[in-house]
């Protein structure tokens, strides 16, 4: 069924990343437009344009997203969230958190619950899909949770120094990560199955690392990028490692990777769809179906890449402006 929203659906053809020696807005652009295919393919997705009505909610960028069949929700500035119930058509703000930068959002089937985290450390819980909030971690003594994922028995989420582990989104305990130095941002945490990988970018000494676990609790460092990793996903039996200077890296397990041909360009906050991984770059989707060749295809947008999300019928870029793209899948 198509959207039926406001604004001008685009179909535009991709381009191989990899033949693109450097992007800039003018190529970007290019990748909307008739008739320019480069050495790629024909454009994955066509896409149209909704608003949250408040630009300023998403003015800070990159924000995180998860839906909840037709509720999808997109964390925002100022401790506020953007909350659509009819599949992205139309948006509401909410203020969810307390101050500043929401910065992860995150649905659990099974506990039928939200988990949002603020840049200030503190952790908060939704039972009503999404439309109020109730704070469960102050924000003393901790830092920020900026990635999370719910195994179907816990939460494992990562912040400078320490994983936190929770069963109930209620209590939660932090182990140390990686030298436990708050020094270290850690920008994603994925798990296949079995294992735990995060990525960890120790900018301060010029290190970038990946860390694994079987329980979220004890963890290995193990040393597979040389520059800031941008992008970490797991899907289709496969993980991939994206770097902001083009690297790319993919692995079977998690612990030893395999350096491969570079994207052309930075690609970041990559995630698995349930058909391809794909991230993001300007304004512009990146994606692959092995995690090895990229594809880049134009996005209309009112901003900067913001972030994306998907459920099982619709793809959900949005952007710093308070634009969001929709695409059926």
């Amino acid at each position: 069924m198509a959207i039926q929203v406001s604004g001008t659906q685009v179909i535009g053809n991709s381009r191989e990343l990899t033949n693109i020696a450097s992007v800039d807005a003018t190529t970007v652009a290019a990748f909307g437009a008739a008739g320019v295919g480069g050495g790629g393919v024909e454009g994955l997705y066509s896409w149209q344009v909704s608003t949250t009505a408040d630009s300023t909610t998403l003015s800070q960028g990159p924000h995180t997203s998860d839906t909840n069949g037709n509720t999808v929700i997109i964390c925002g500035s100022g401790g506020k969230i953007a909350r659509s119930t009819n599949n992205g058509l139309t948006w509401s703000v909410y203020q969810a958190a307390t101050t500043g930068i929401c910065n992860l959002i995150l649905y659990n089937p099974d506990l039928s619950q939200w988990v949002l985290t603020d840049a200030d450390g503190r952790i908060y819980t939704s039972s009503n899909d999404g439309v109020s909030f109730t704070q469960r971690r102050s924000h003393v003594g901790f830092q920020a949770i900026v990635d999370m994922v719910w195994t179907g028995s816990k939460y494992v989420g990562v912040a400078r120094g320490h994983a936190s582990v929770s069963t109930n989104g209620t209590s939660w305990t932090n182990y140390a990560i990686g030298d436990g130095s708050t020094s270290a941002y850690y920008p994603h945490i994925r798990y296949d199955g079995t294992t735990f990988v995060a990525s960890e970018n120790y900018y301060a000494l010029g290190q970038y690392y990946v860390n694994t676990s079987t329980n979220g609790t004890s963890w290995t460092r193990r040393q597979n990028a040389v520059t800031a990793i941008s992008s970490l996903a797991y899907g289709n039996g496969v993980w991939t490692m994206l770097t902001g200077q083009k690297d790319c890296y993919t692995s079977t397990n998690g612990i030893s990777w395999t350096k491969r041909a570079d994207t052309g360009i930075g690609i970041y906050n990559a995630r698995w769809s349930g058909e391809y991984f794909v991230g993001y770059f300007q304004s512009a989707i990146a994606y692959s179906s092995d995690g090895i060749s990229w594809y880049g295809q134009f996005v209309p947008s009112s901003g900067t890449s913001g972030g994306y999300t998907s459920n099982s019928t619709r793809h959900f870029f949005h952007h710093t402006g308070g634009s969001v793209a929709l695409s059926d899948k």
